[in-house]
């Protein structure tokens, strides 16, 4: 294990988030003396819970990813933490999952672990191996163990080509199985329908979070669309935007998706899915391509090239059932959006 390193040490910025987490009126107390699995820990997601686990007295977090260099890397501020622990494992296999807990009782699993992006559009197979065998030895586990919470992410994707203006959580349309994102979507989709199946068979307790197009802190080039018109900023590059850029997607600011995965956790319905979207979070291309021109004093063009026409109308999500549990997002897409770009430019120092 790695020692403390202040180059490691918990960034600022992301500390910031974390407070501004745990000042969410929740009963964070009643996670004392578990233990919490997050898979996929390296990711955004998933770091940002084991930070915010990490930062109440008397929780035991297993933080789980396939390269064991980054989980010592991104986690050594808590190396000789007696509550922390980290696993490198490959959730893409099959294999016997409760071995690796030498009977260990988990009591929350946080699925994070999956591709995304364009990483997730390249190593197709492997997208769809964690959607699939990654949740069912999930599920498998805490089936065995018979107690436990299940937590799996999924995705606003999910949701394909639907007639309604803003999607609620009954509400799917038409999605093309040959798509790039096919891979992504469809596993994500036999992620939901394998936890349901679990639900109503063997009594799992699950809860599913449907995600919308996070940002944060940390994200890297490898984000999409998500980060290339902060780069492009970062490059001295005009933002170049190849479609009409009418195209809605559905945004949130990771502190504001954490607290909702935990208003979930907390509040939540067994065998109930959520969508997480911030309150100002449903906007176009070209919306989102103008926050980043108004709120960085960068001096970058805005090309629309309008070469072809998107052909799809995106994906707008209506969160209401997740105000009805208390939340409500805190951070607007622009403040979002500074944050992480204050957050670049320290890096760079």
């Amino acid at each position: 294990m790695l020692s403390k390193n202040k180059k490691n040490e918990i960034h600022p910025i992301i500390k910031e988030d974390i407070k501004n987490i745990l000042s969410e009126p929740l009963p964070w107390s009643d996670l004392q003396n578990k233990t919490v699995l997050i898979t996929g820990a390296t990711g955004l997601i998933p770091g940002y819970i084991v930070h915010t686990l990490m930062s109440i007295e008397g929780v035991h977090v297993v933080a789980l990813s396939r390269s064991e260099e980054k989980l010592k890397q991104k986690f050594s501020m808590y190396a000789n933490n007696p509550y922390f622990t980290y696993l490198a494992y490959d959730m893409s296999v099959t294999s016997d999952f409760t071995k690796l807990f030498n009977e260990t009782k988990i009591d929350i699993i946080f699925h994070g672990a999956g591709n995304t992006d364009n990483i997730g559009q390249q190593d197709i197979v492997n997208t769809i191996d964690i959607n699939t065998y990654g949740t069912k030895s999930c599920l498998d586990f805490l089936k065995i163990q018979g107690s436990g919470v299940f937590i799996p992410f999924s995705s606003a994707t999910i949701y394909g080509l639907s007639s309604v203006l803003k999607v609620s959580e009954t509400d799917y349309g038409y999605t093309d199985l040959q798509a790039n994102d096919a891979p992504y979507v469809q596993s994500k989709r036999t992620l939901e329908v394998y936890s349901y199946a679990y639900n109503k068979q063997f009594n799992v307790n699950i809860r599913i979070p449907r995600i919308s197009w996070v940002i944060g802190p940390e994200m890297n080039r490898q984000n999409g669309m998500r980060t290339d018109f902060l780069y492009n900023l970062l490059d001295g590059q005009d933002m170049i935007i190849k479609s009409d850029g009418k195209r809605v997607l559905p945004f949130c600011y990771i502190s504001d998706v954490i607290t909702a995965l935990f208003y979930i956790f907390f509040y939540g319905k067994q065998g109930e899915p959520y969508n997480i979207v911030a309150d100002d979070g449903n906007i176009s291309v070209k919306q989102f391509a103008e926050i980043h021109k108004s709120i960085l004093n960068i001096q970058s063009n805005l090309i629309i090239k309008n070469e072809y026409s998107d052909g799809k109308p995106g994906i707008m999500m209506d969160n209401s059932k997740l105000h009805s549990l208390g939340w409500k997002s805190k951070i607007t897409i622009s403040d979002g959006l500074q944050r992480i770009y204050n957050y670049m430019l320290s890096k760079d120092k």
